[in-house]
């Protein structure tokens, strides 16, 4: 979705501006022509991971505090799935459907340093990773020892240990849940898939509960596990047909299926990067639910059939809920081209979340955008004079709301991609035609404002052997050669033909870092 498209590749450009003292909250502001294709991968610590055009990029927001950490071989992509150990992000790169080869990558993203590294690399499939005491636990299926095992693996010292051994399509997905990890995976019998439980040592796998007997085959995916108190929620598909929720409390009588039907489109996101949609309130979960010919809406479960059900507002649906903020026992919900509404998760009631009227006559439509930022819900209003949204928080213990900043955020007339990162609020305004697309970033804690600019760069040829050439560059312009390990590779003055001498730099991905007396420049570059 676009919304999840933009806020990260612009973050990136909060690193090259100046500041400029003035008594409002800080609002940084950045022209930008963004990527459709850019998506949120994770953070780690203070920083903020994403992947635009290719690249891989960690920011923690300061000025020069951005960097290209990798780059995405044409037939690769980024898996869902991933986890946070030592402050540190750990996720997969897969392959794209139709690529040669079903090679994927566990990487670790460290932001201590602003690198990223290749930890395992396979000709098959990589899953089921979870964090679990101090350790990553993931499914190989060509381990050069131990063949297609579940193992435990220390990022630090690369040491692997075998668990137990798996079976055919393997685990689907797993999850930490009331102190182990839960998997499904393909039953050692061939007759399925199967719910199971291990504590984390060697050889100790415990069956409870088996998904059906037909024989499993590569439409079985299990996706979603979700931990919620008592409760572990996942949704299962098997032999092509639609998606069925589930709920275990970790005994077999206990487990059972809840609701059949579910469709692929819109939520599930076995191979996406997409963030999915579910919110746990207790025992309870909130999710997007796709159940017939049209949707998504608003689903819940409590883990009963009874309990599991749309939820509706004035007896209608709730279209294409996404921007789900949980606040004390609040869900906040954001349809498609409706306004904001909030269900109360203990009694389910569902009601328009803000009053807008008491605004008076300067906001029509509220909460297309929102975000929970230390401990304040922040969202986006529309003017009703200028069609521009601004941004705007809710008032403690009311349903009102007001603005965040008297500044003129300008830019173009929608807010989206609202993210919390530590003390700033980041989010994204949205141009139409002629009006650029800008990022701004809020702290109600400081008293200044940041703006920067992006310049355009381009190398060529891209990829490279002996010779690069700078476009958009000026003579005199101090230019950094930086490996894809994050080592300086060469510095160099350009001169007036805005050429560099490549031949001397070993085959690989590197990434250029420019600036003159005005403006700062990335670009990347491969040399063969």
């Amino acid at each position: 979705m676009i919304y999840r498209c933009l806020i990260f590749c612009l973050v990136i450009l909060s690193s090259i501006g100046q500041l400029i003292a003035q008594d409002q909250p800080i609002i940084a502001n950045i022209e930008l022509d963004f990527s459709e294709r850019s998506r949120v991968i994770g953070t780690a610590g203070e920083s903020i991971i994403y992947h635009d055009n290719g690249n891989i990029l960690i920011s923690d927001g300061s000025p020069n505090g951005t960097k290209i950490i990798g780059t995405l071989e044409s037939d690769q992509k980024i898996k869902h799935a991933k986890v946070n150990l030592n402050n540190k992000l750990y996720f997969i790169l897969g392959k794209i459907i139709g690529a040669d080869n079903d090679e994927e990558v566990l990487v670790e993203v460290n932001p201590a340093t602003s690198s990223m590294r290749e930890l395992v690399r396979s000709e098959d499939e990589i899953t089921g990773l979870v964090n679990y005491r101090l350790r990553l636990y993931f499914e190989l299926k060509d381990h050069p020892t131990f063949g297609q095992a579940y193992i435990s693996y220390q990022p630090e010292t690369e040491e692997f240990e075998h668990m137990f051994d798996t079976e055919g399509f393997g685990v689907q997905d797993a999850v930490k849940h009331k102190g182990l990890i839960y998997l499904v995976l393909q039953t050692p019998r061939w007759d399925g898939v199967s719910l199971a439980f291990s504590n984390g040592g060697p050889d100790i796998i415990n069956e409870i509960f088996n998904i059906g007997d037909d024989q499993a085959s590569g439409w079985d995916v299990s996706t979603n596990m979700t931990s919620a108190a008592n409760n572990l929620y996942f949704w299962h598909r098997g032999n092509g047909s639609g998606f069925t929720l589930y709920v275990s409390d970790g005994d077999p009588s206990g487990t059972k299926a809840l609701k059949d039907g579910f469709r692929q489109t819109y939520w599930e996101n076995h191979e996406s990067t997409e963030l999915q949609d579910i919110v746990v309130a207790e025992d309870r979960i909130f999710f997007r639910g796709h159940n017939g010919q049209f949707g998504p809406y608003l689903w819940t479960s409590d883990g009963t059939t009874a309990g599991t059900r749309e939820l509706l507002l004035n007896g209608e649906s709730i279209f294409e809920p996404h921007g789900f903020v949980l606040l004390n026992k609040e869900l906040y919900v954001s349809p498609r081209s409706d306004e904001a509404v909030v269900v109360d998760t203990d009694n389910l009631n569902v009601e328009l979340a803000f009053d807008i009227d008491e605004v008076g006559n300067e906001v029509q439509d509220s909460g297309h955008d929102m975000v929970l930022h230390n401990g304040t819900l922040y969202l986006s209003a529309q003017s009703k004079n200028s069609w521009q949204f601004e941004l705007y928080k809710k008032n403690q213990n009311s349903k009102s709301i007001s603005k965040a900043t008297e500044l003129n955020i300008g830019g173009g007339p929608i807010i989206s991609s609202s993210t919390s990162a530590e003390d700033n609020l980041f989010f994204f305004v949205l141009g139409f035609g002629l009006v650029p697309s800008t990022l701004r970033v809020y702290d109600p804690t400081l008293s200044h404002t940041l703006e920067s600019s992006r310049k355009q760069i381009t190398p060529f040829p891209n990829p490279c052997n002996s010779q690069l050439y700078l476009k958009g560059l000026k003579s005199n312009t101090d230019v950094t050669i930086v490996d894809m390990y994050g080592n300086n590779a060469m510095k160099v003055l350009l001169d007036e033909q805005q050429l560099i001498n490549t031949s001397e730099l070993p085959e690989g991905i590197y990434y250029v870092f420019a600036s003159d007396s005005r403006d700062r420049y990335i670009t990347s570059f491969i040399k063969i």
